[in-house]
């Protein structure tokens, strides 16, 4: 799954990167996309979240990192923390 989503940018004559209202950003990015790769995943392979110990995602936005994975029919211990509070954007894939 691709899509085309912007959130930052900044034009050629910009001096500054310009950020969208996170609302948009996080209901019609993190939200949207992430359950949308999930699910594409899992019918994908006819695999369904029982088949996992753990889900690890990215997101954020705490509160929606888990109601993504909800959504997407895991358990609540089934879904890696986030680590936003504890460590962070790190601006990288977790772990």
């Amino acid at each position: 799954m691709t899509r085309d989503f912007t959130d930052r940018w900044r034009a050629e004559d910009d001096r500054f990167v310009h950020t969208a209202e996170d609302r948009w950003i996080r209901d019609e990015g993190y939200t949207k996309f992430i359950a949308q790769a999930i699910s594409g995943l899992l019918k994908k392979y006819s695999l369904s979240p029982k088949d996992f110990a753990k889900v690890i995602y990215p997101c954020l936005y705490v509160r929606e990192h888990a109601a993504i994975g909800k959504s997407c029919g895991f358990k609540p211990e089934q879904i890696q923390p986030e680590l936003l509070t504890t460590v962070g954007d790190s601006g990288a894939a977790i772990p």
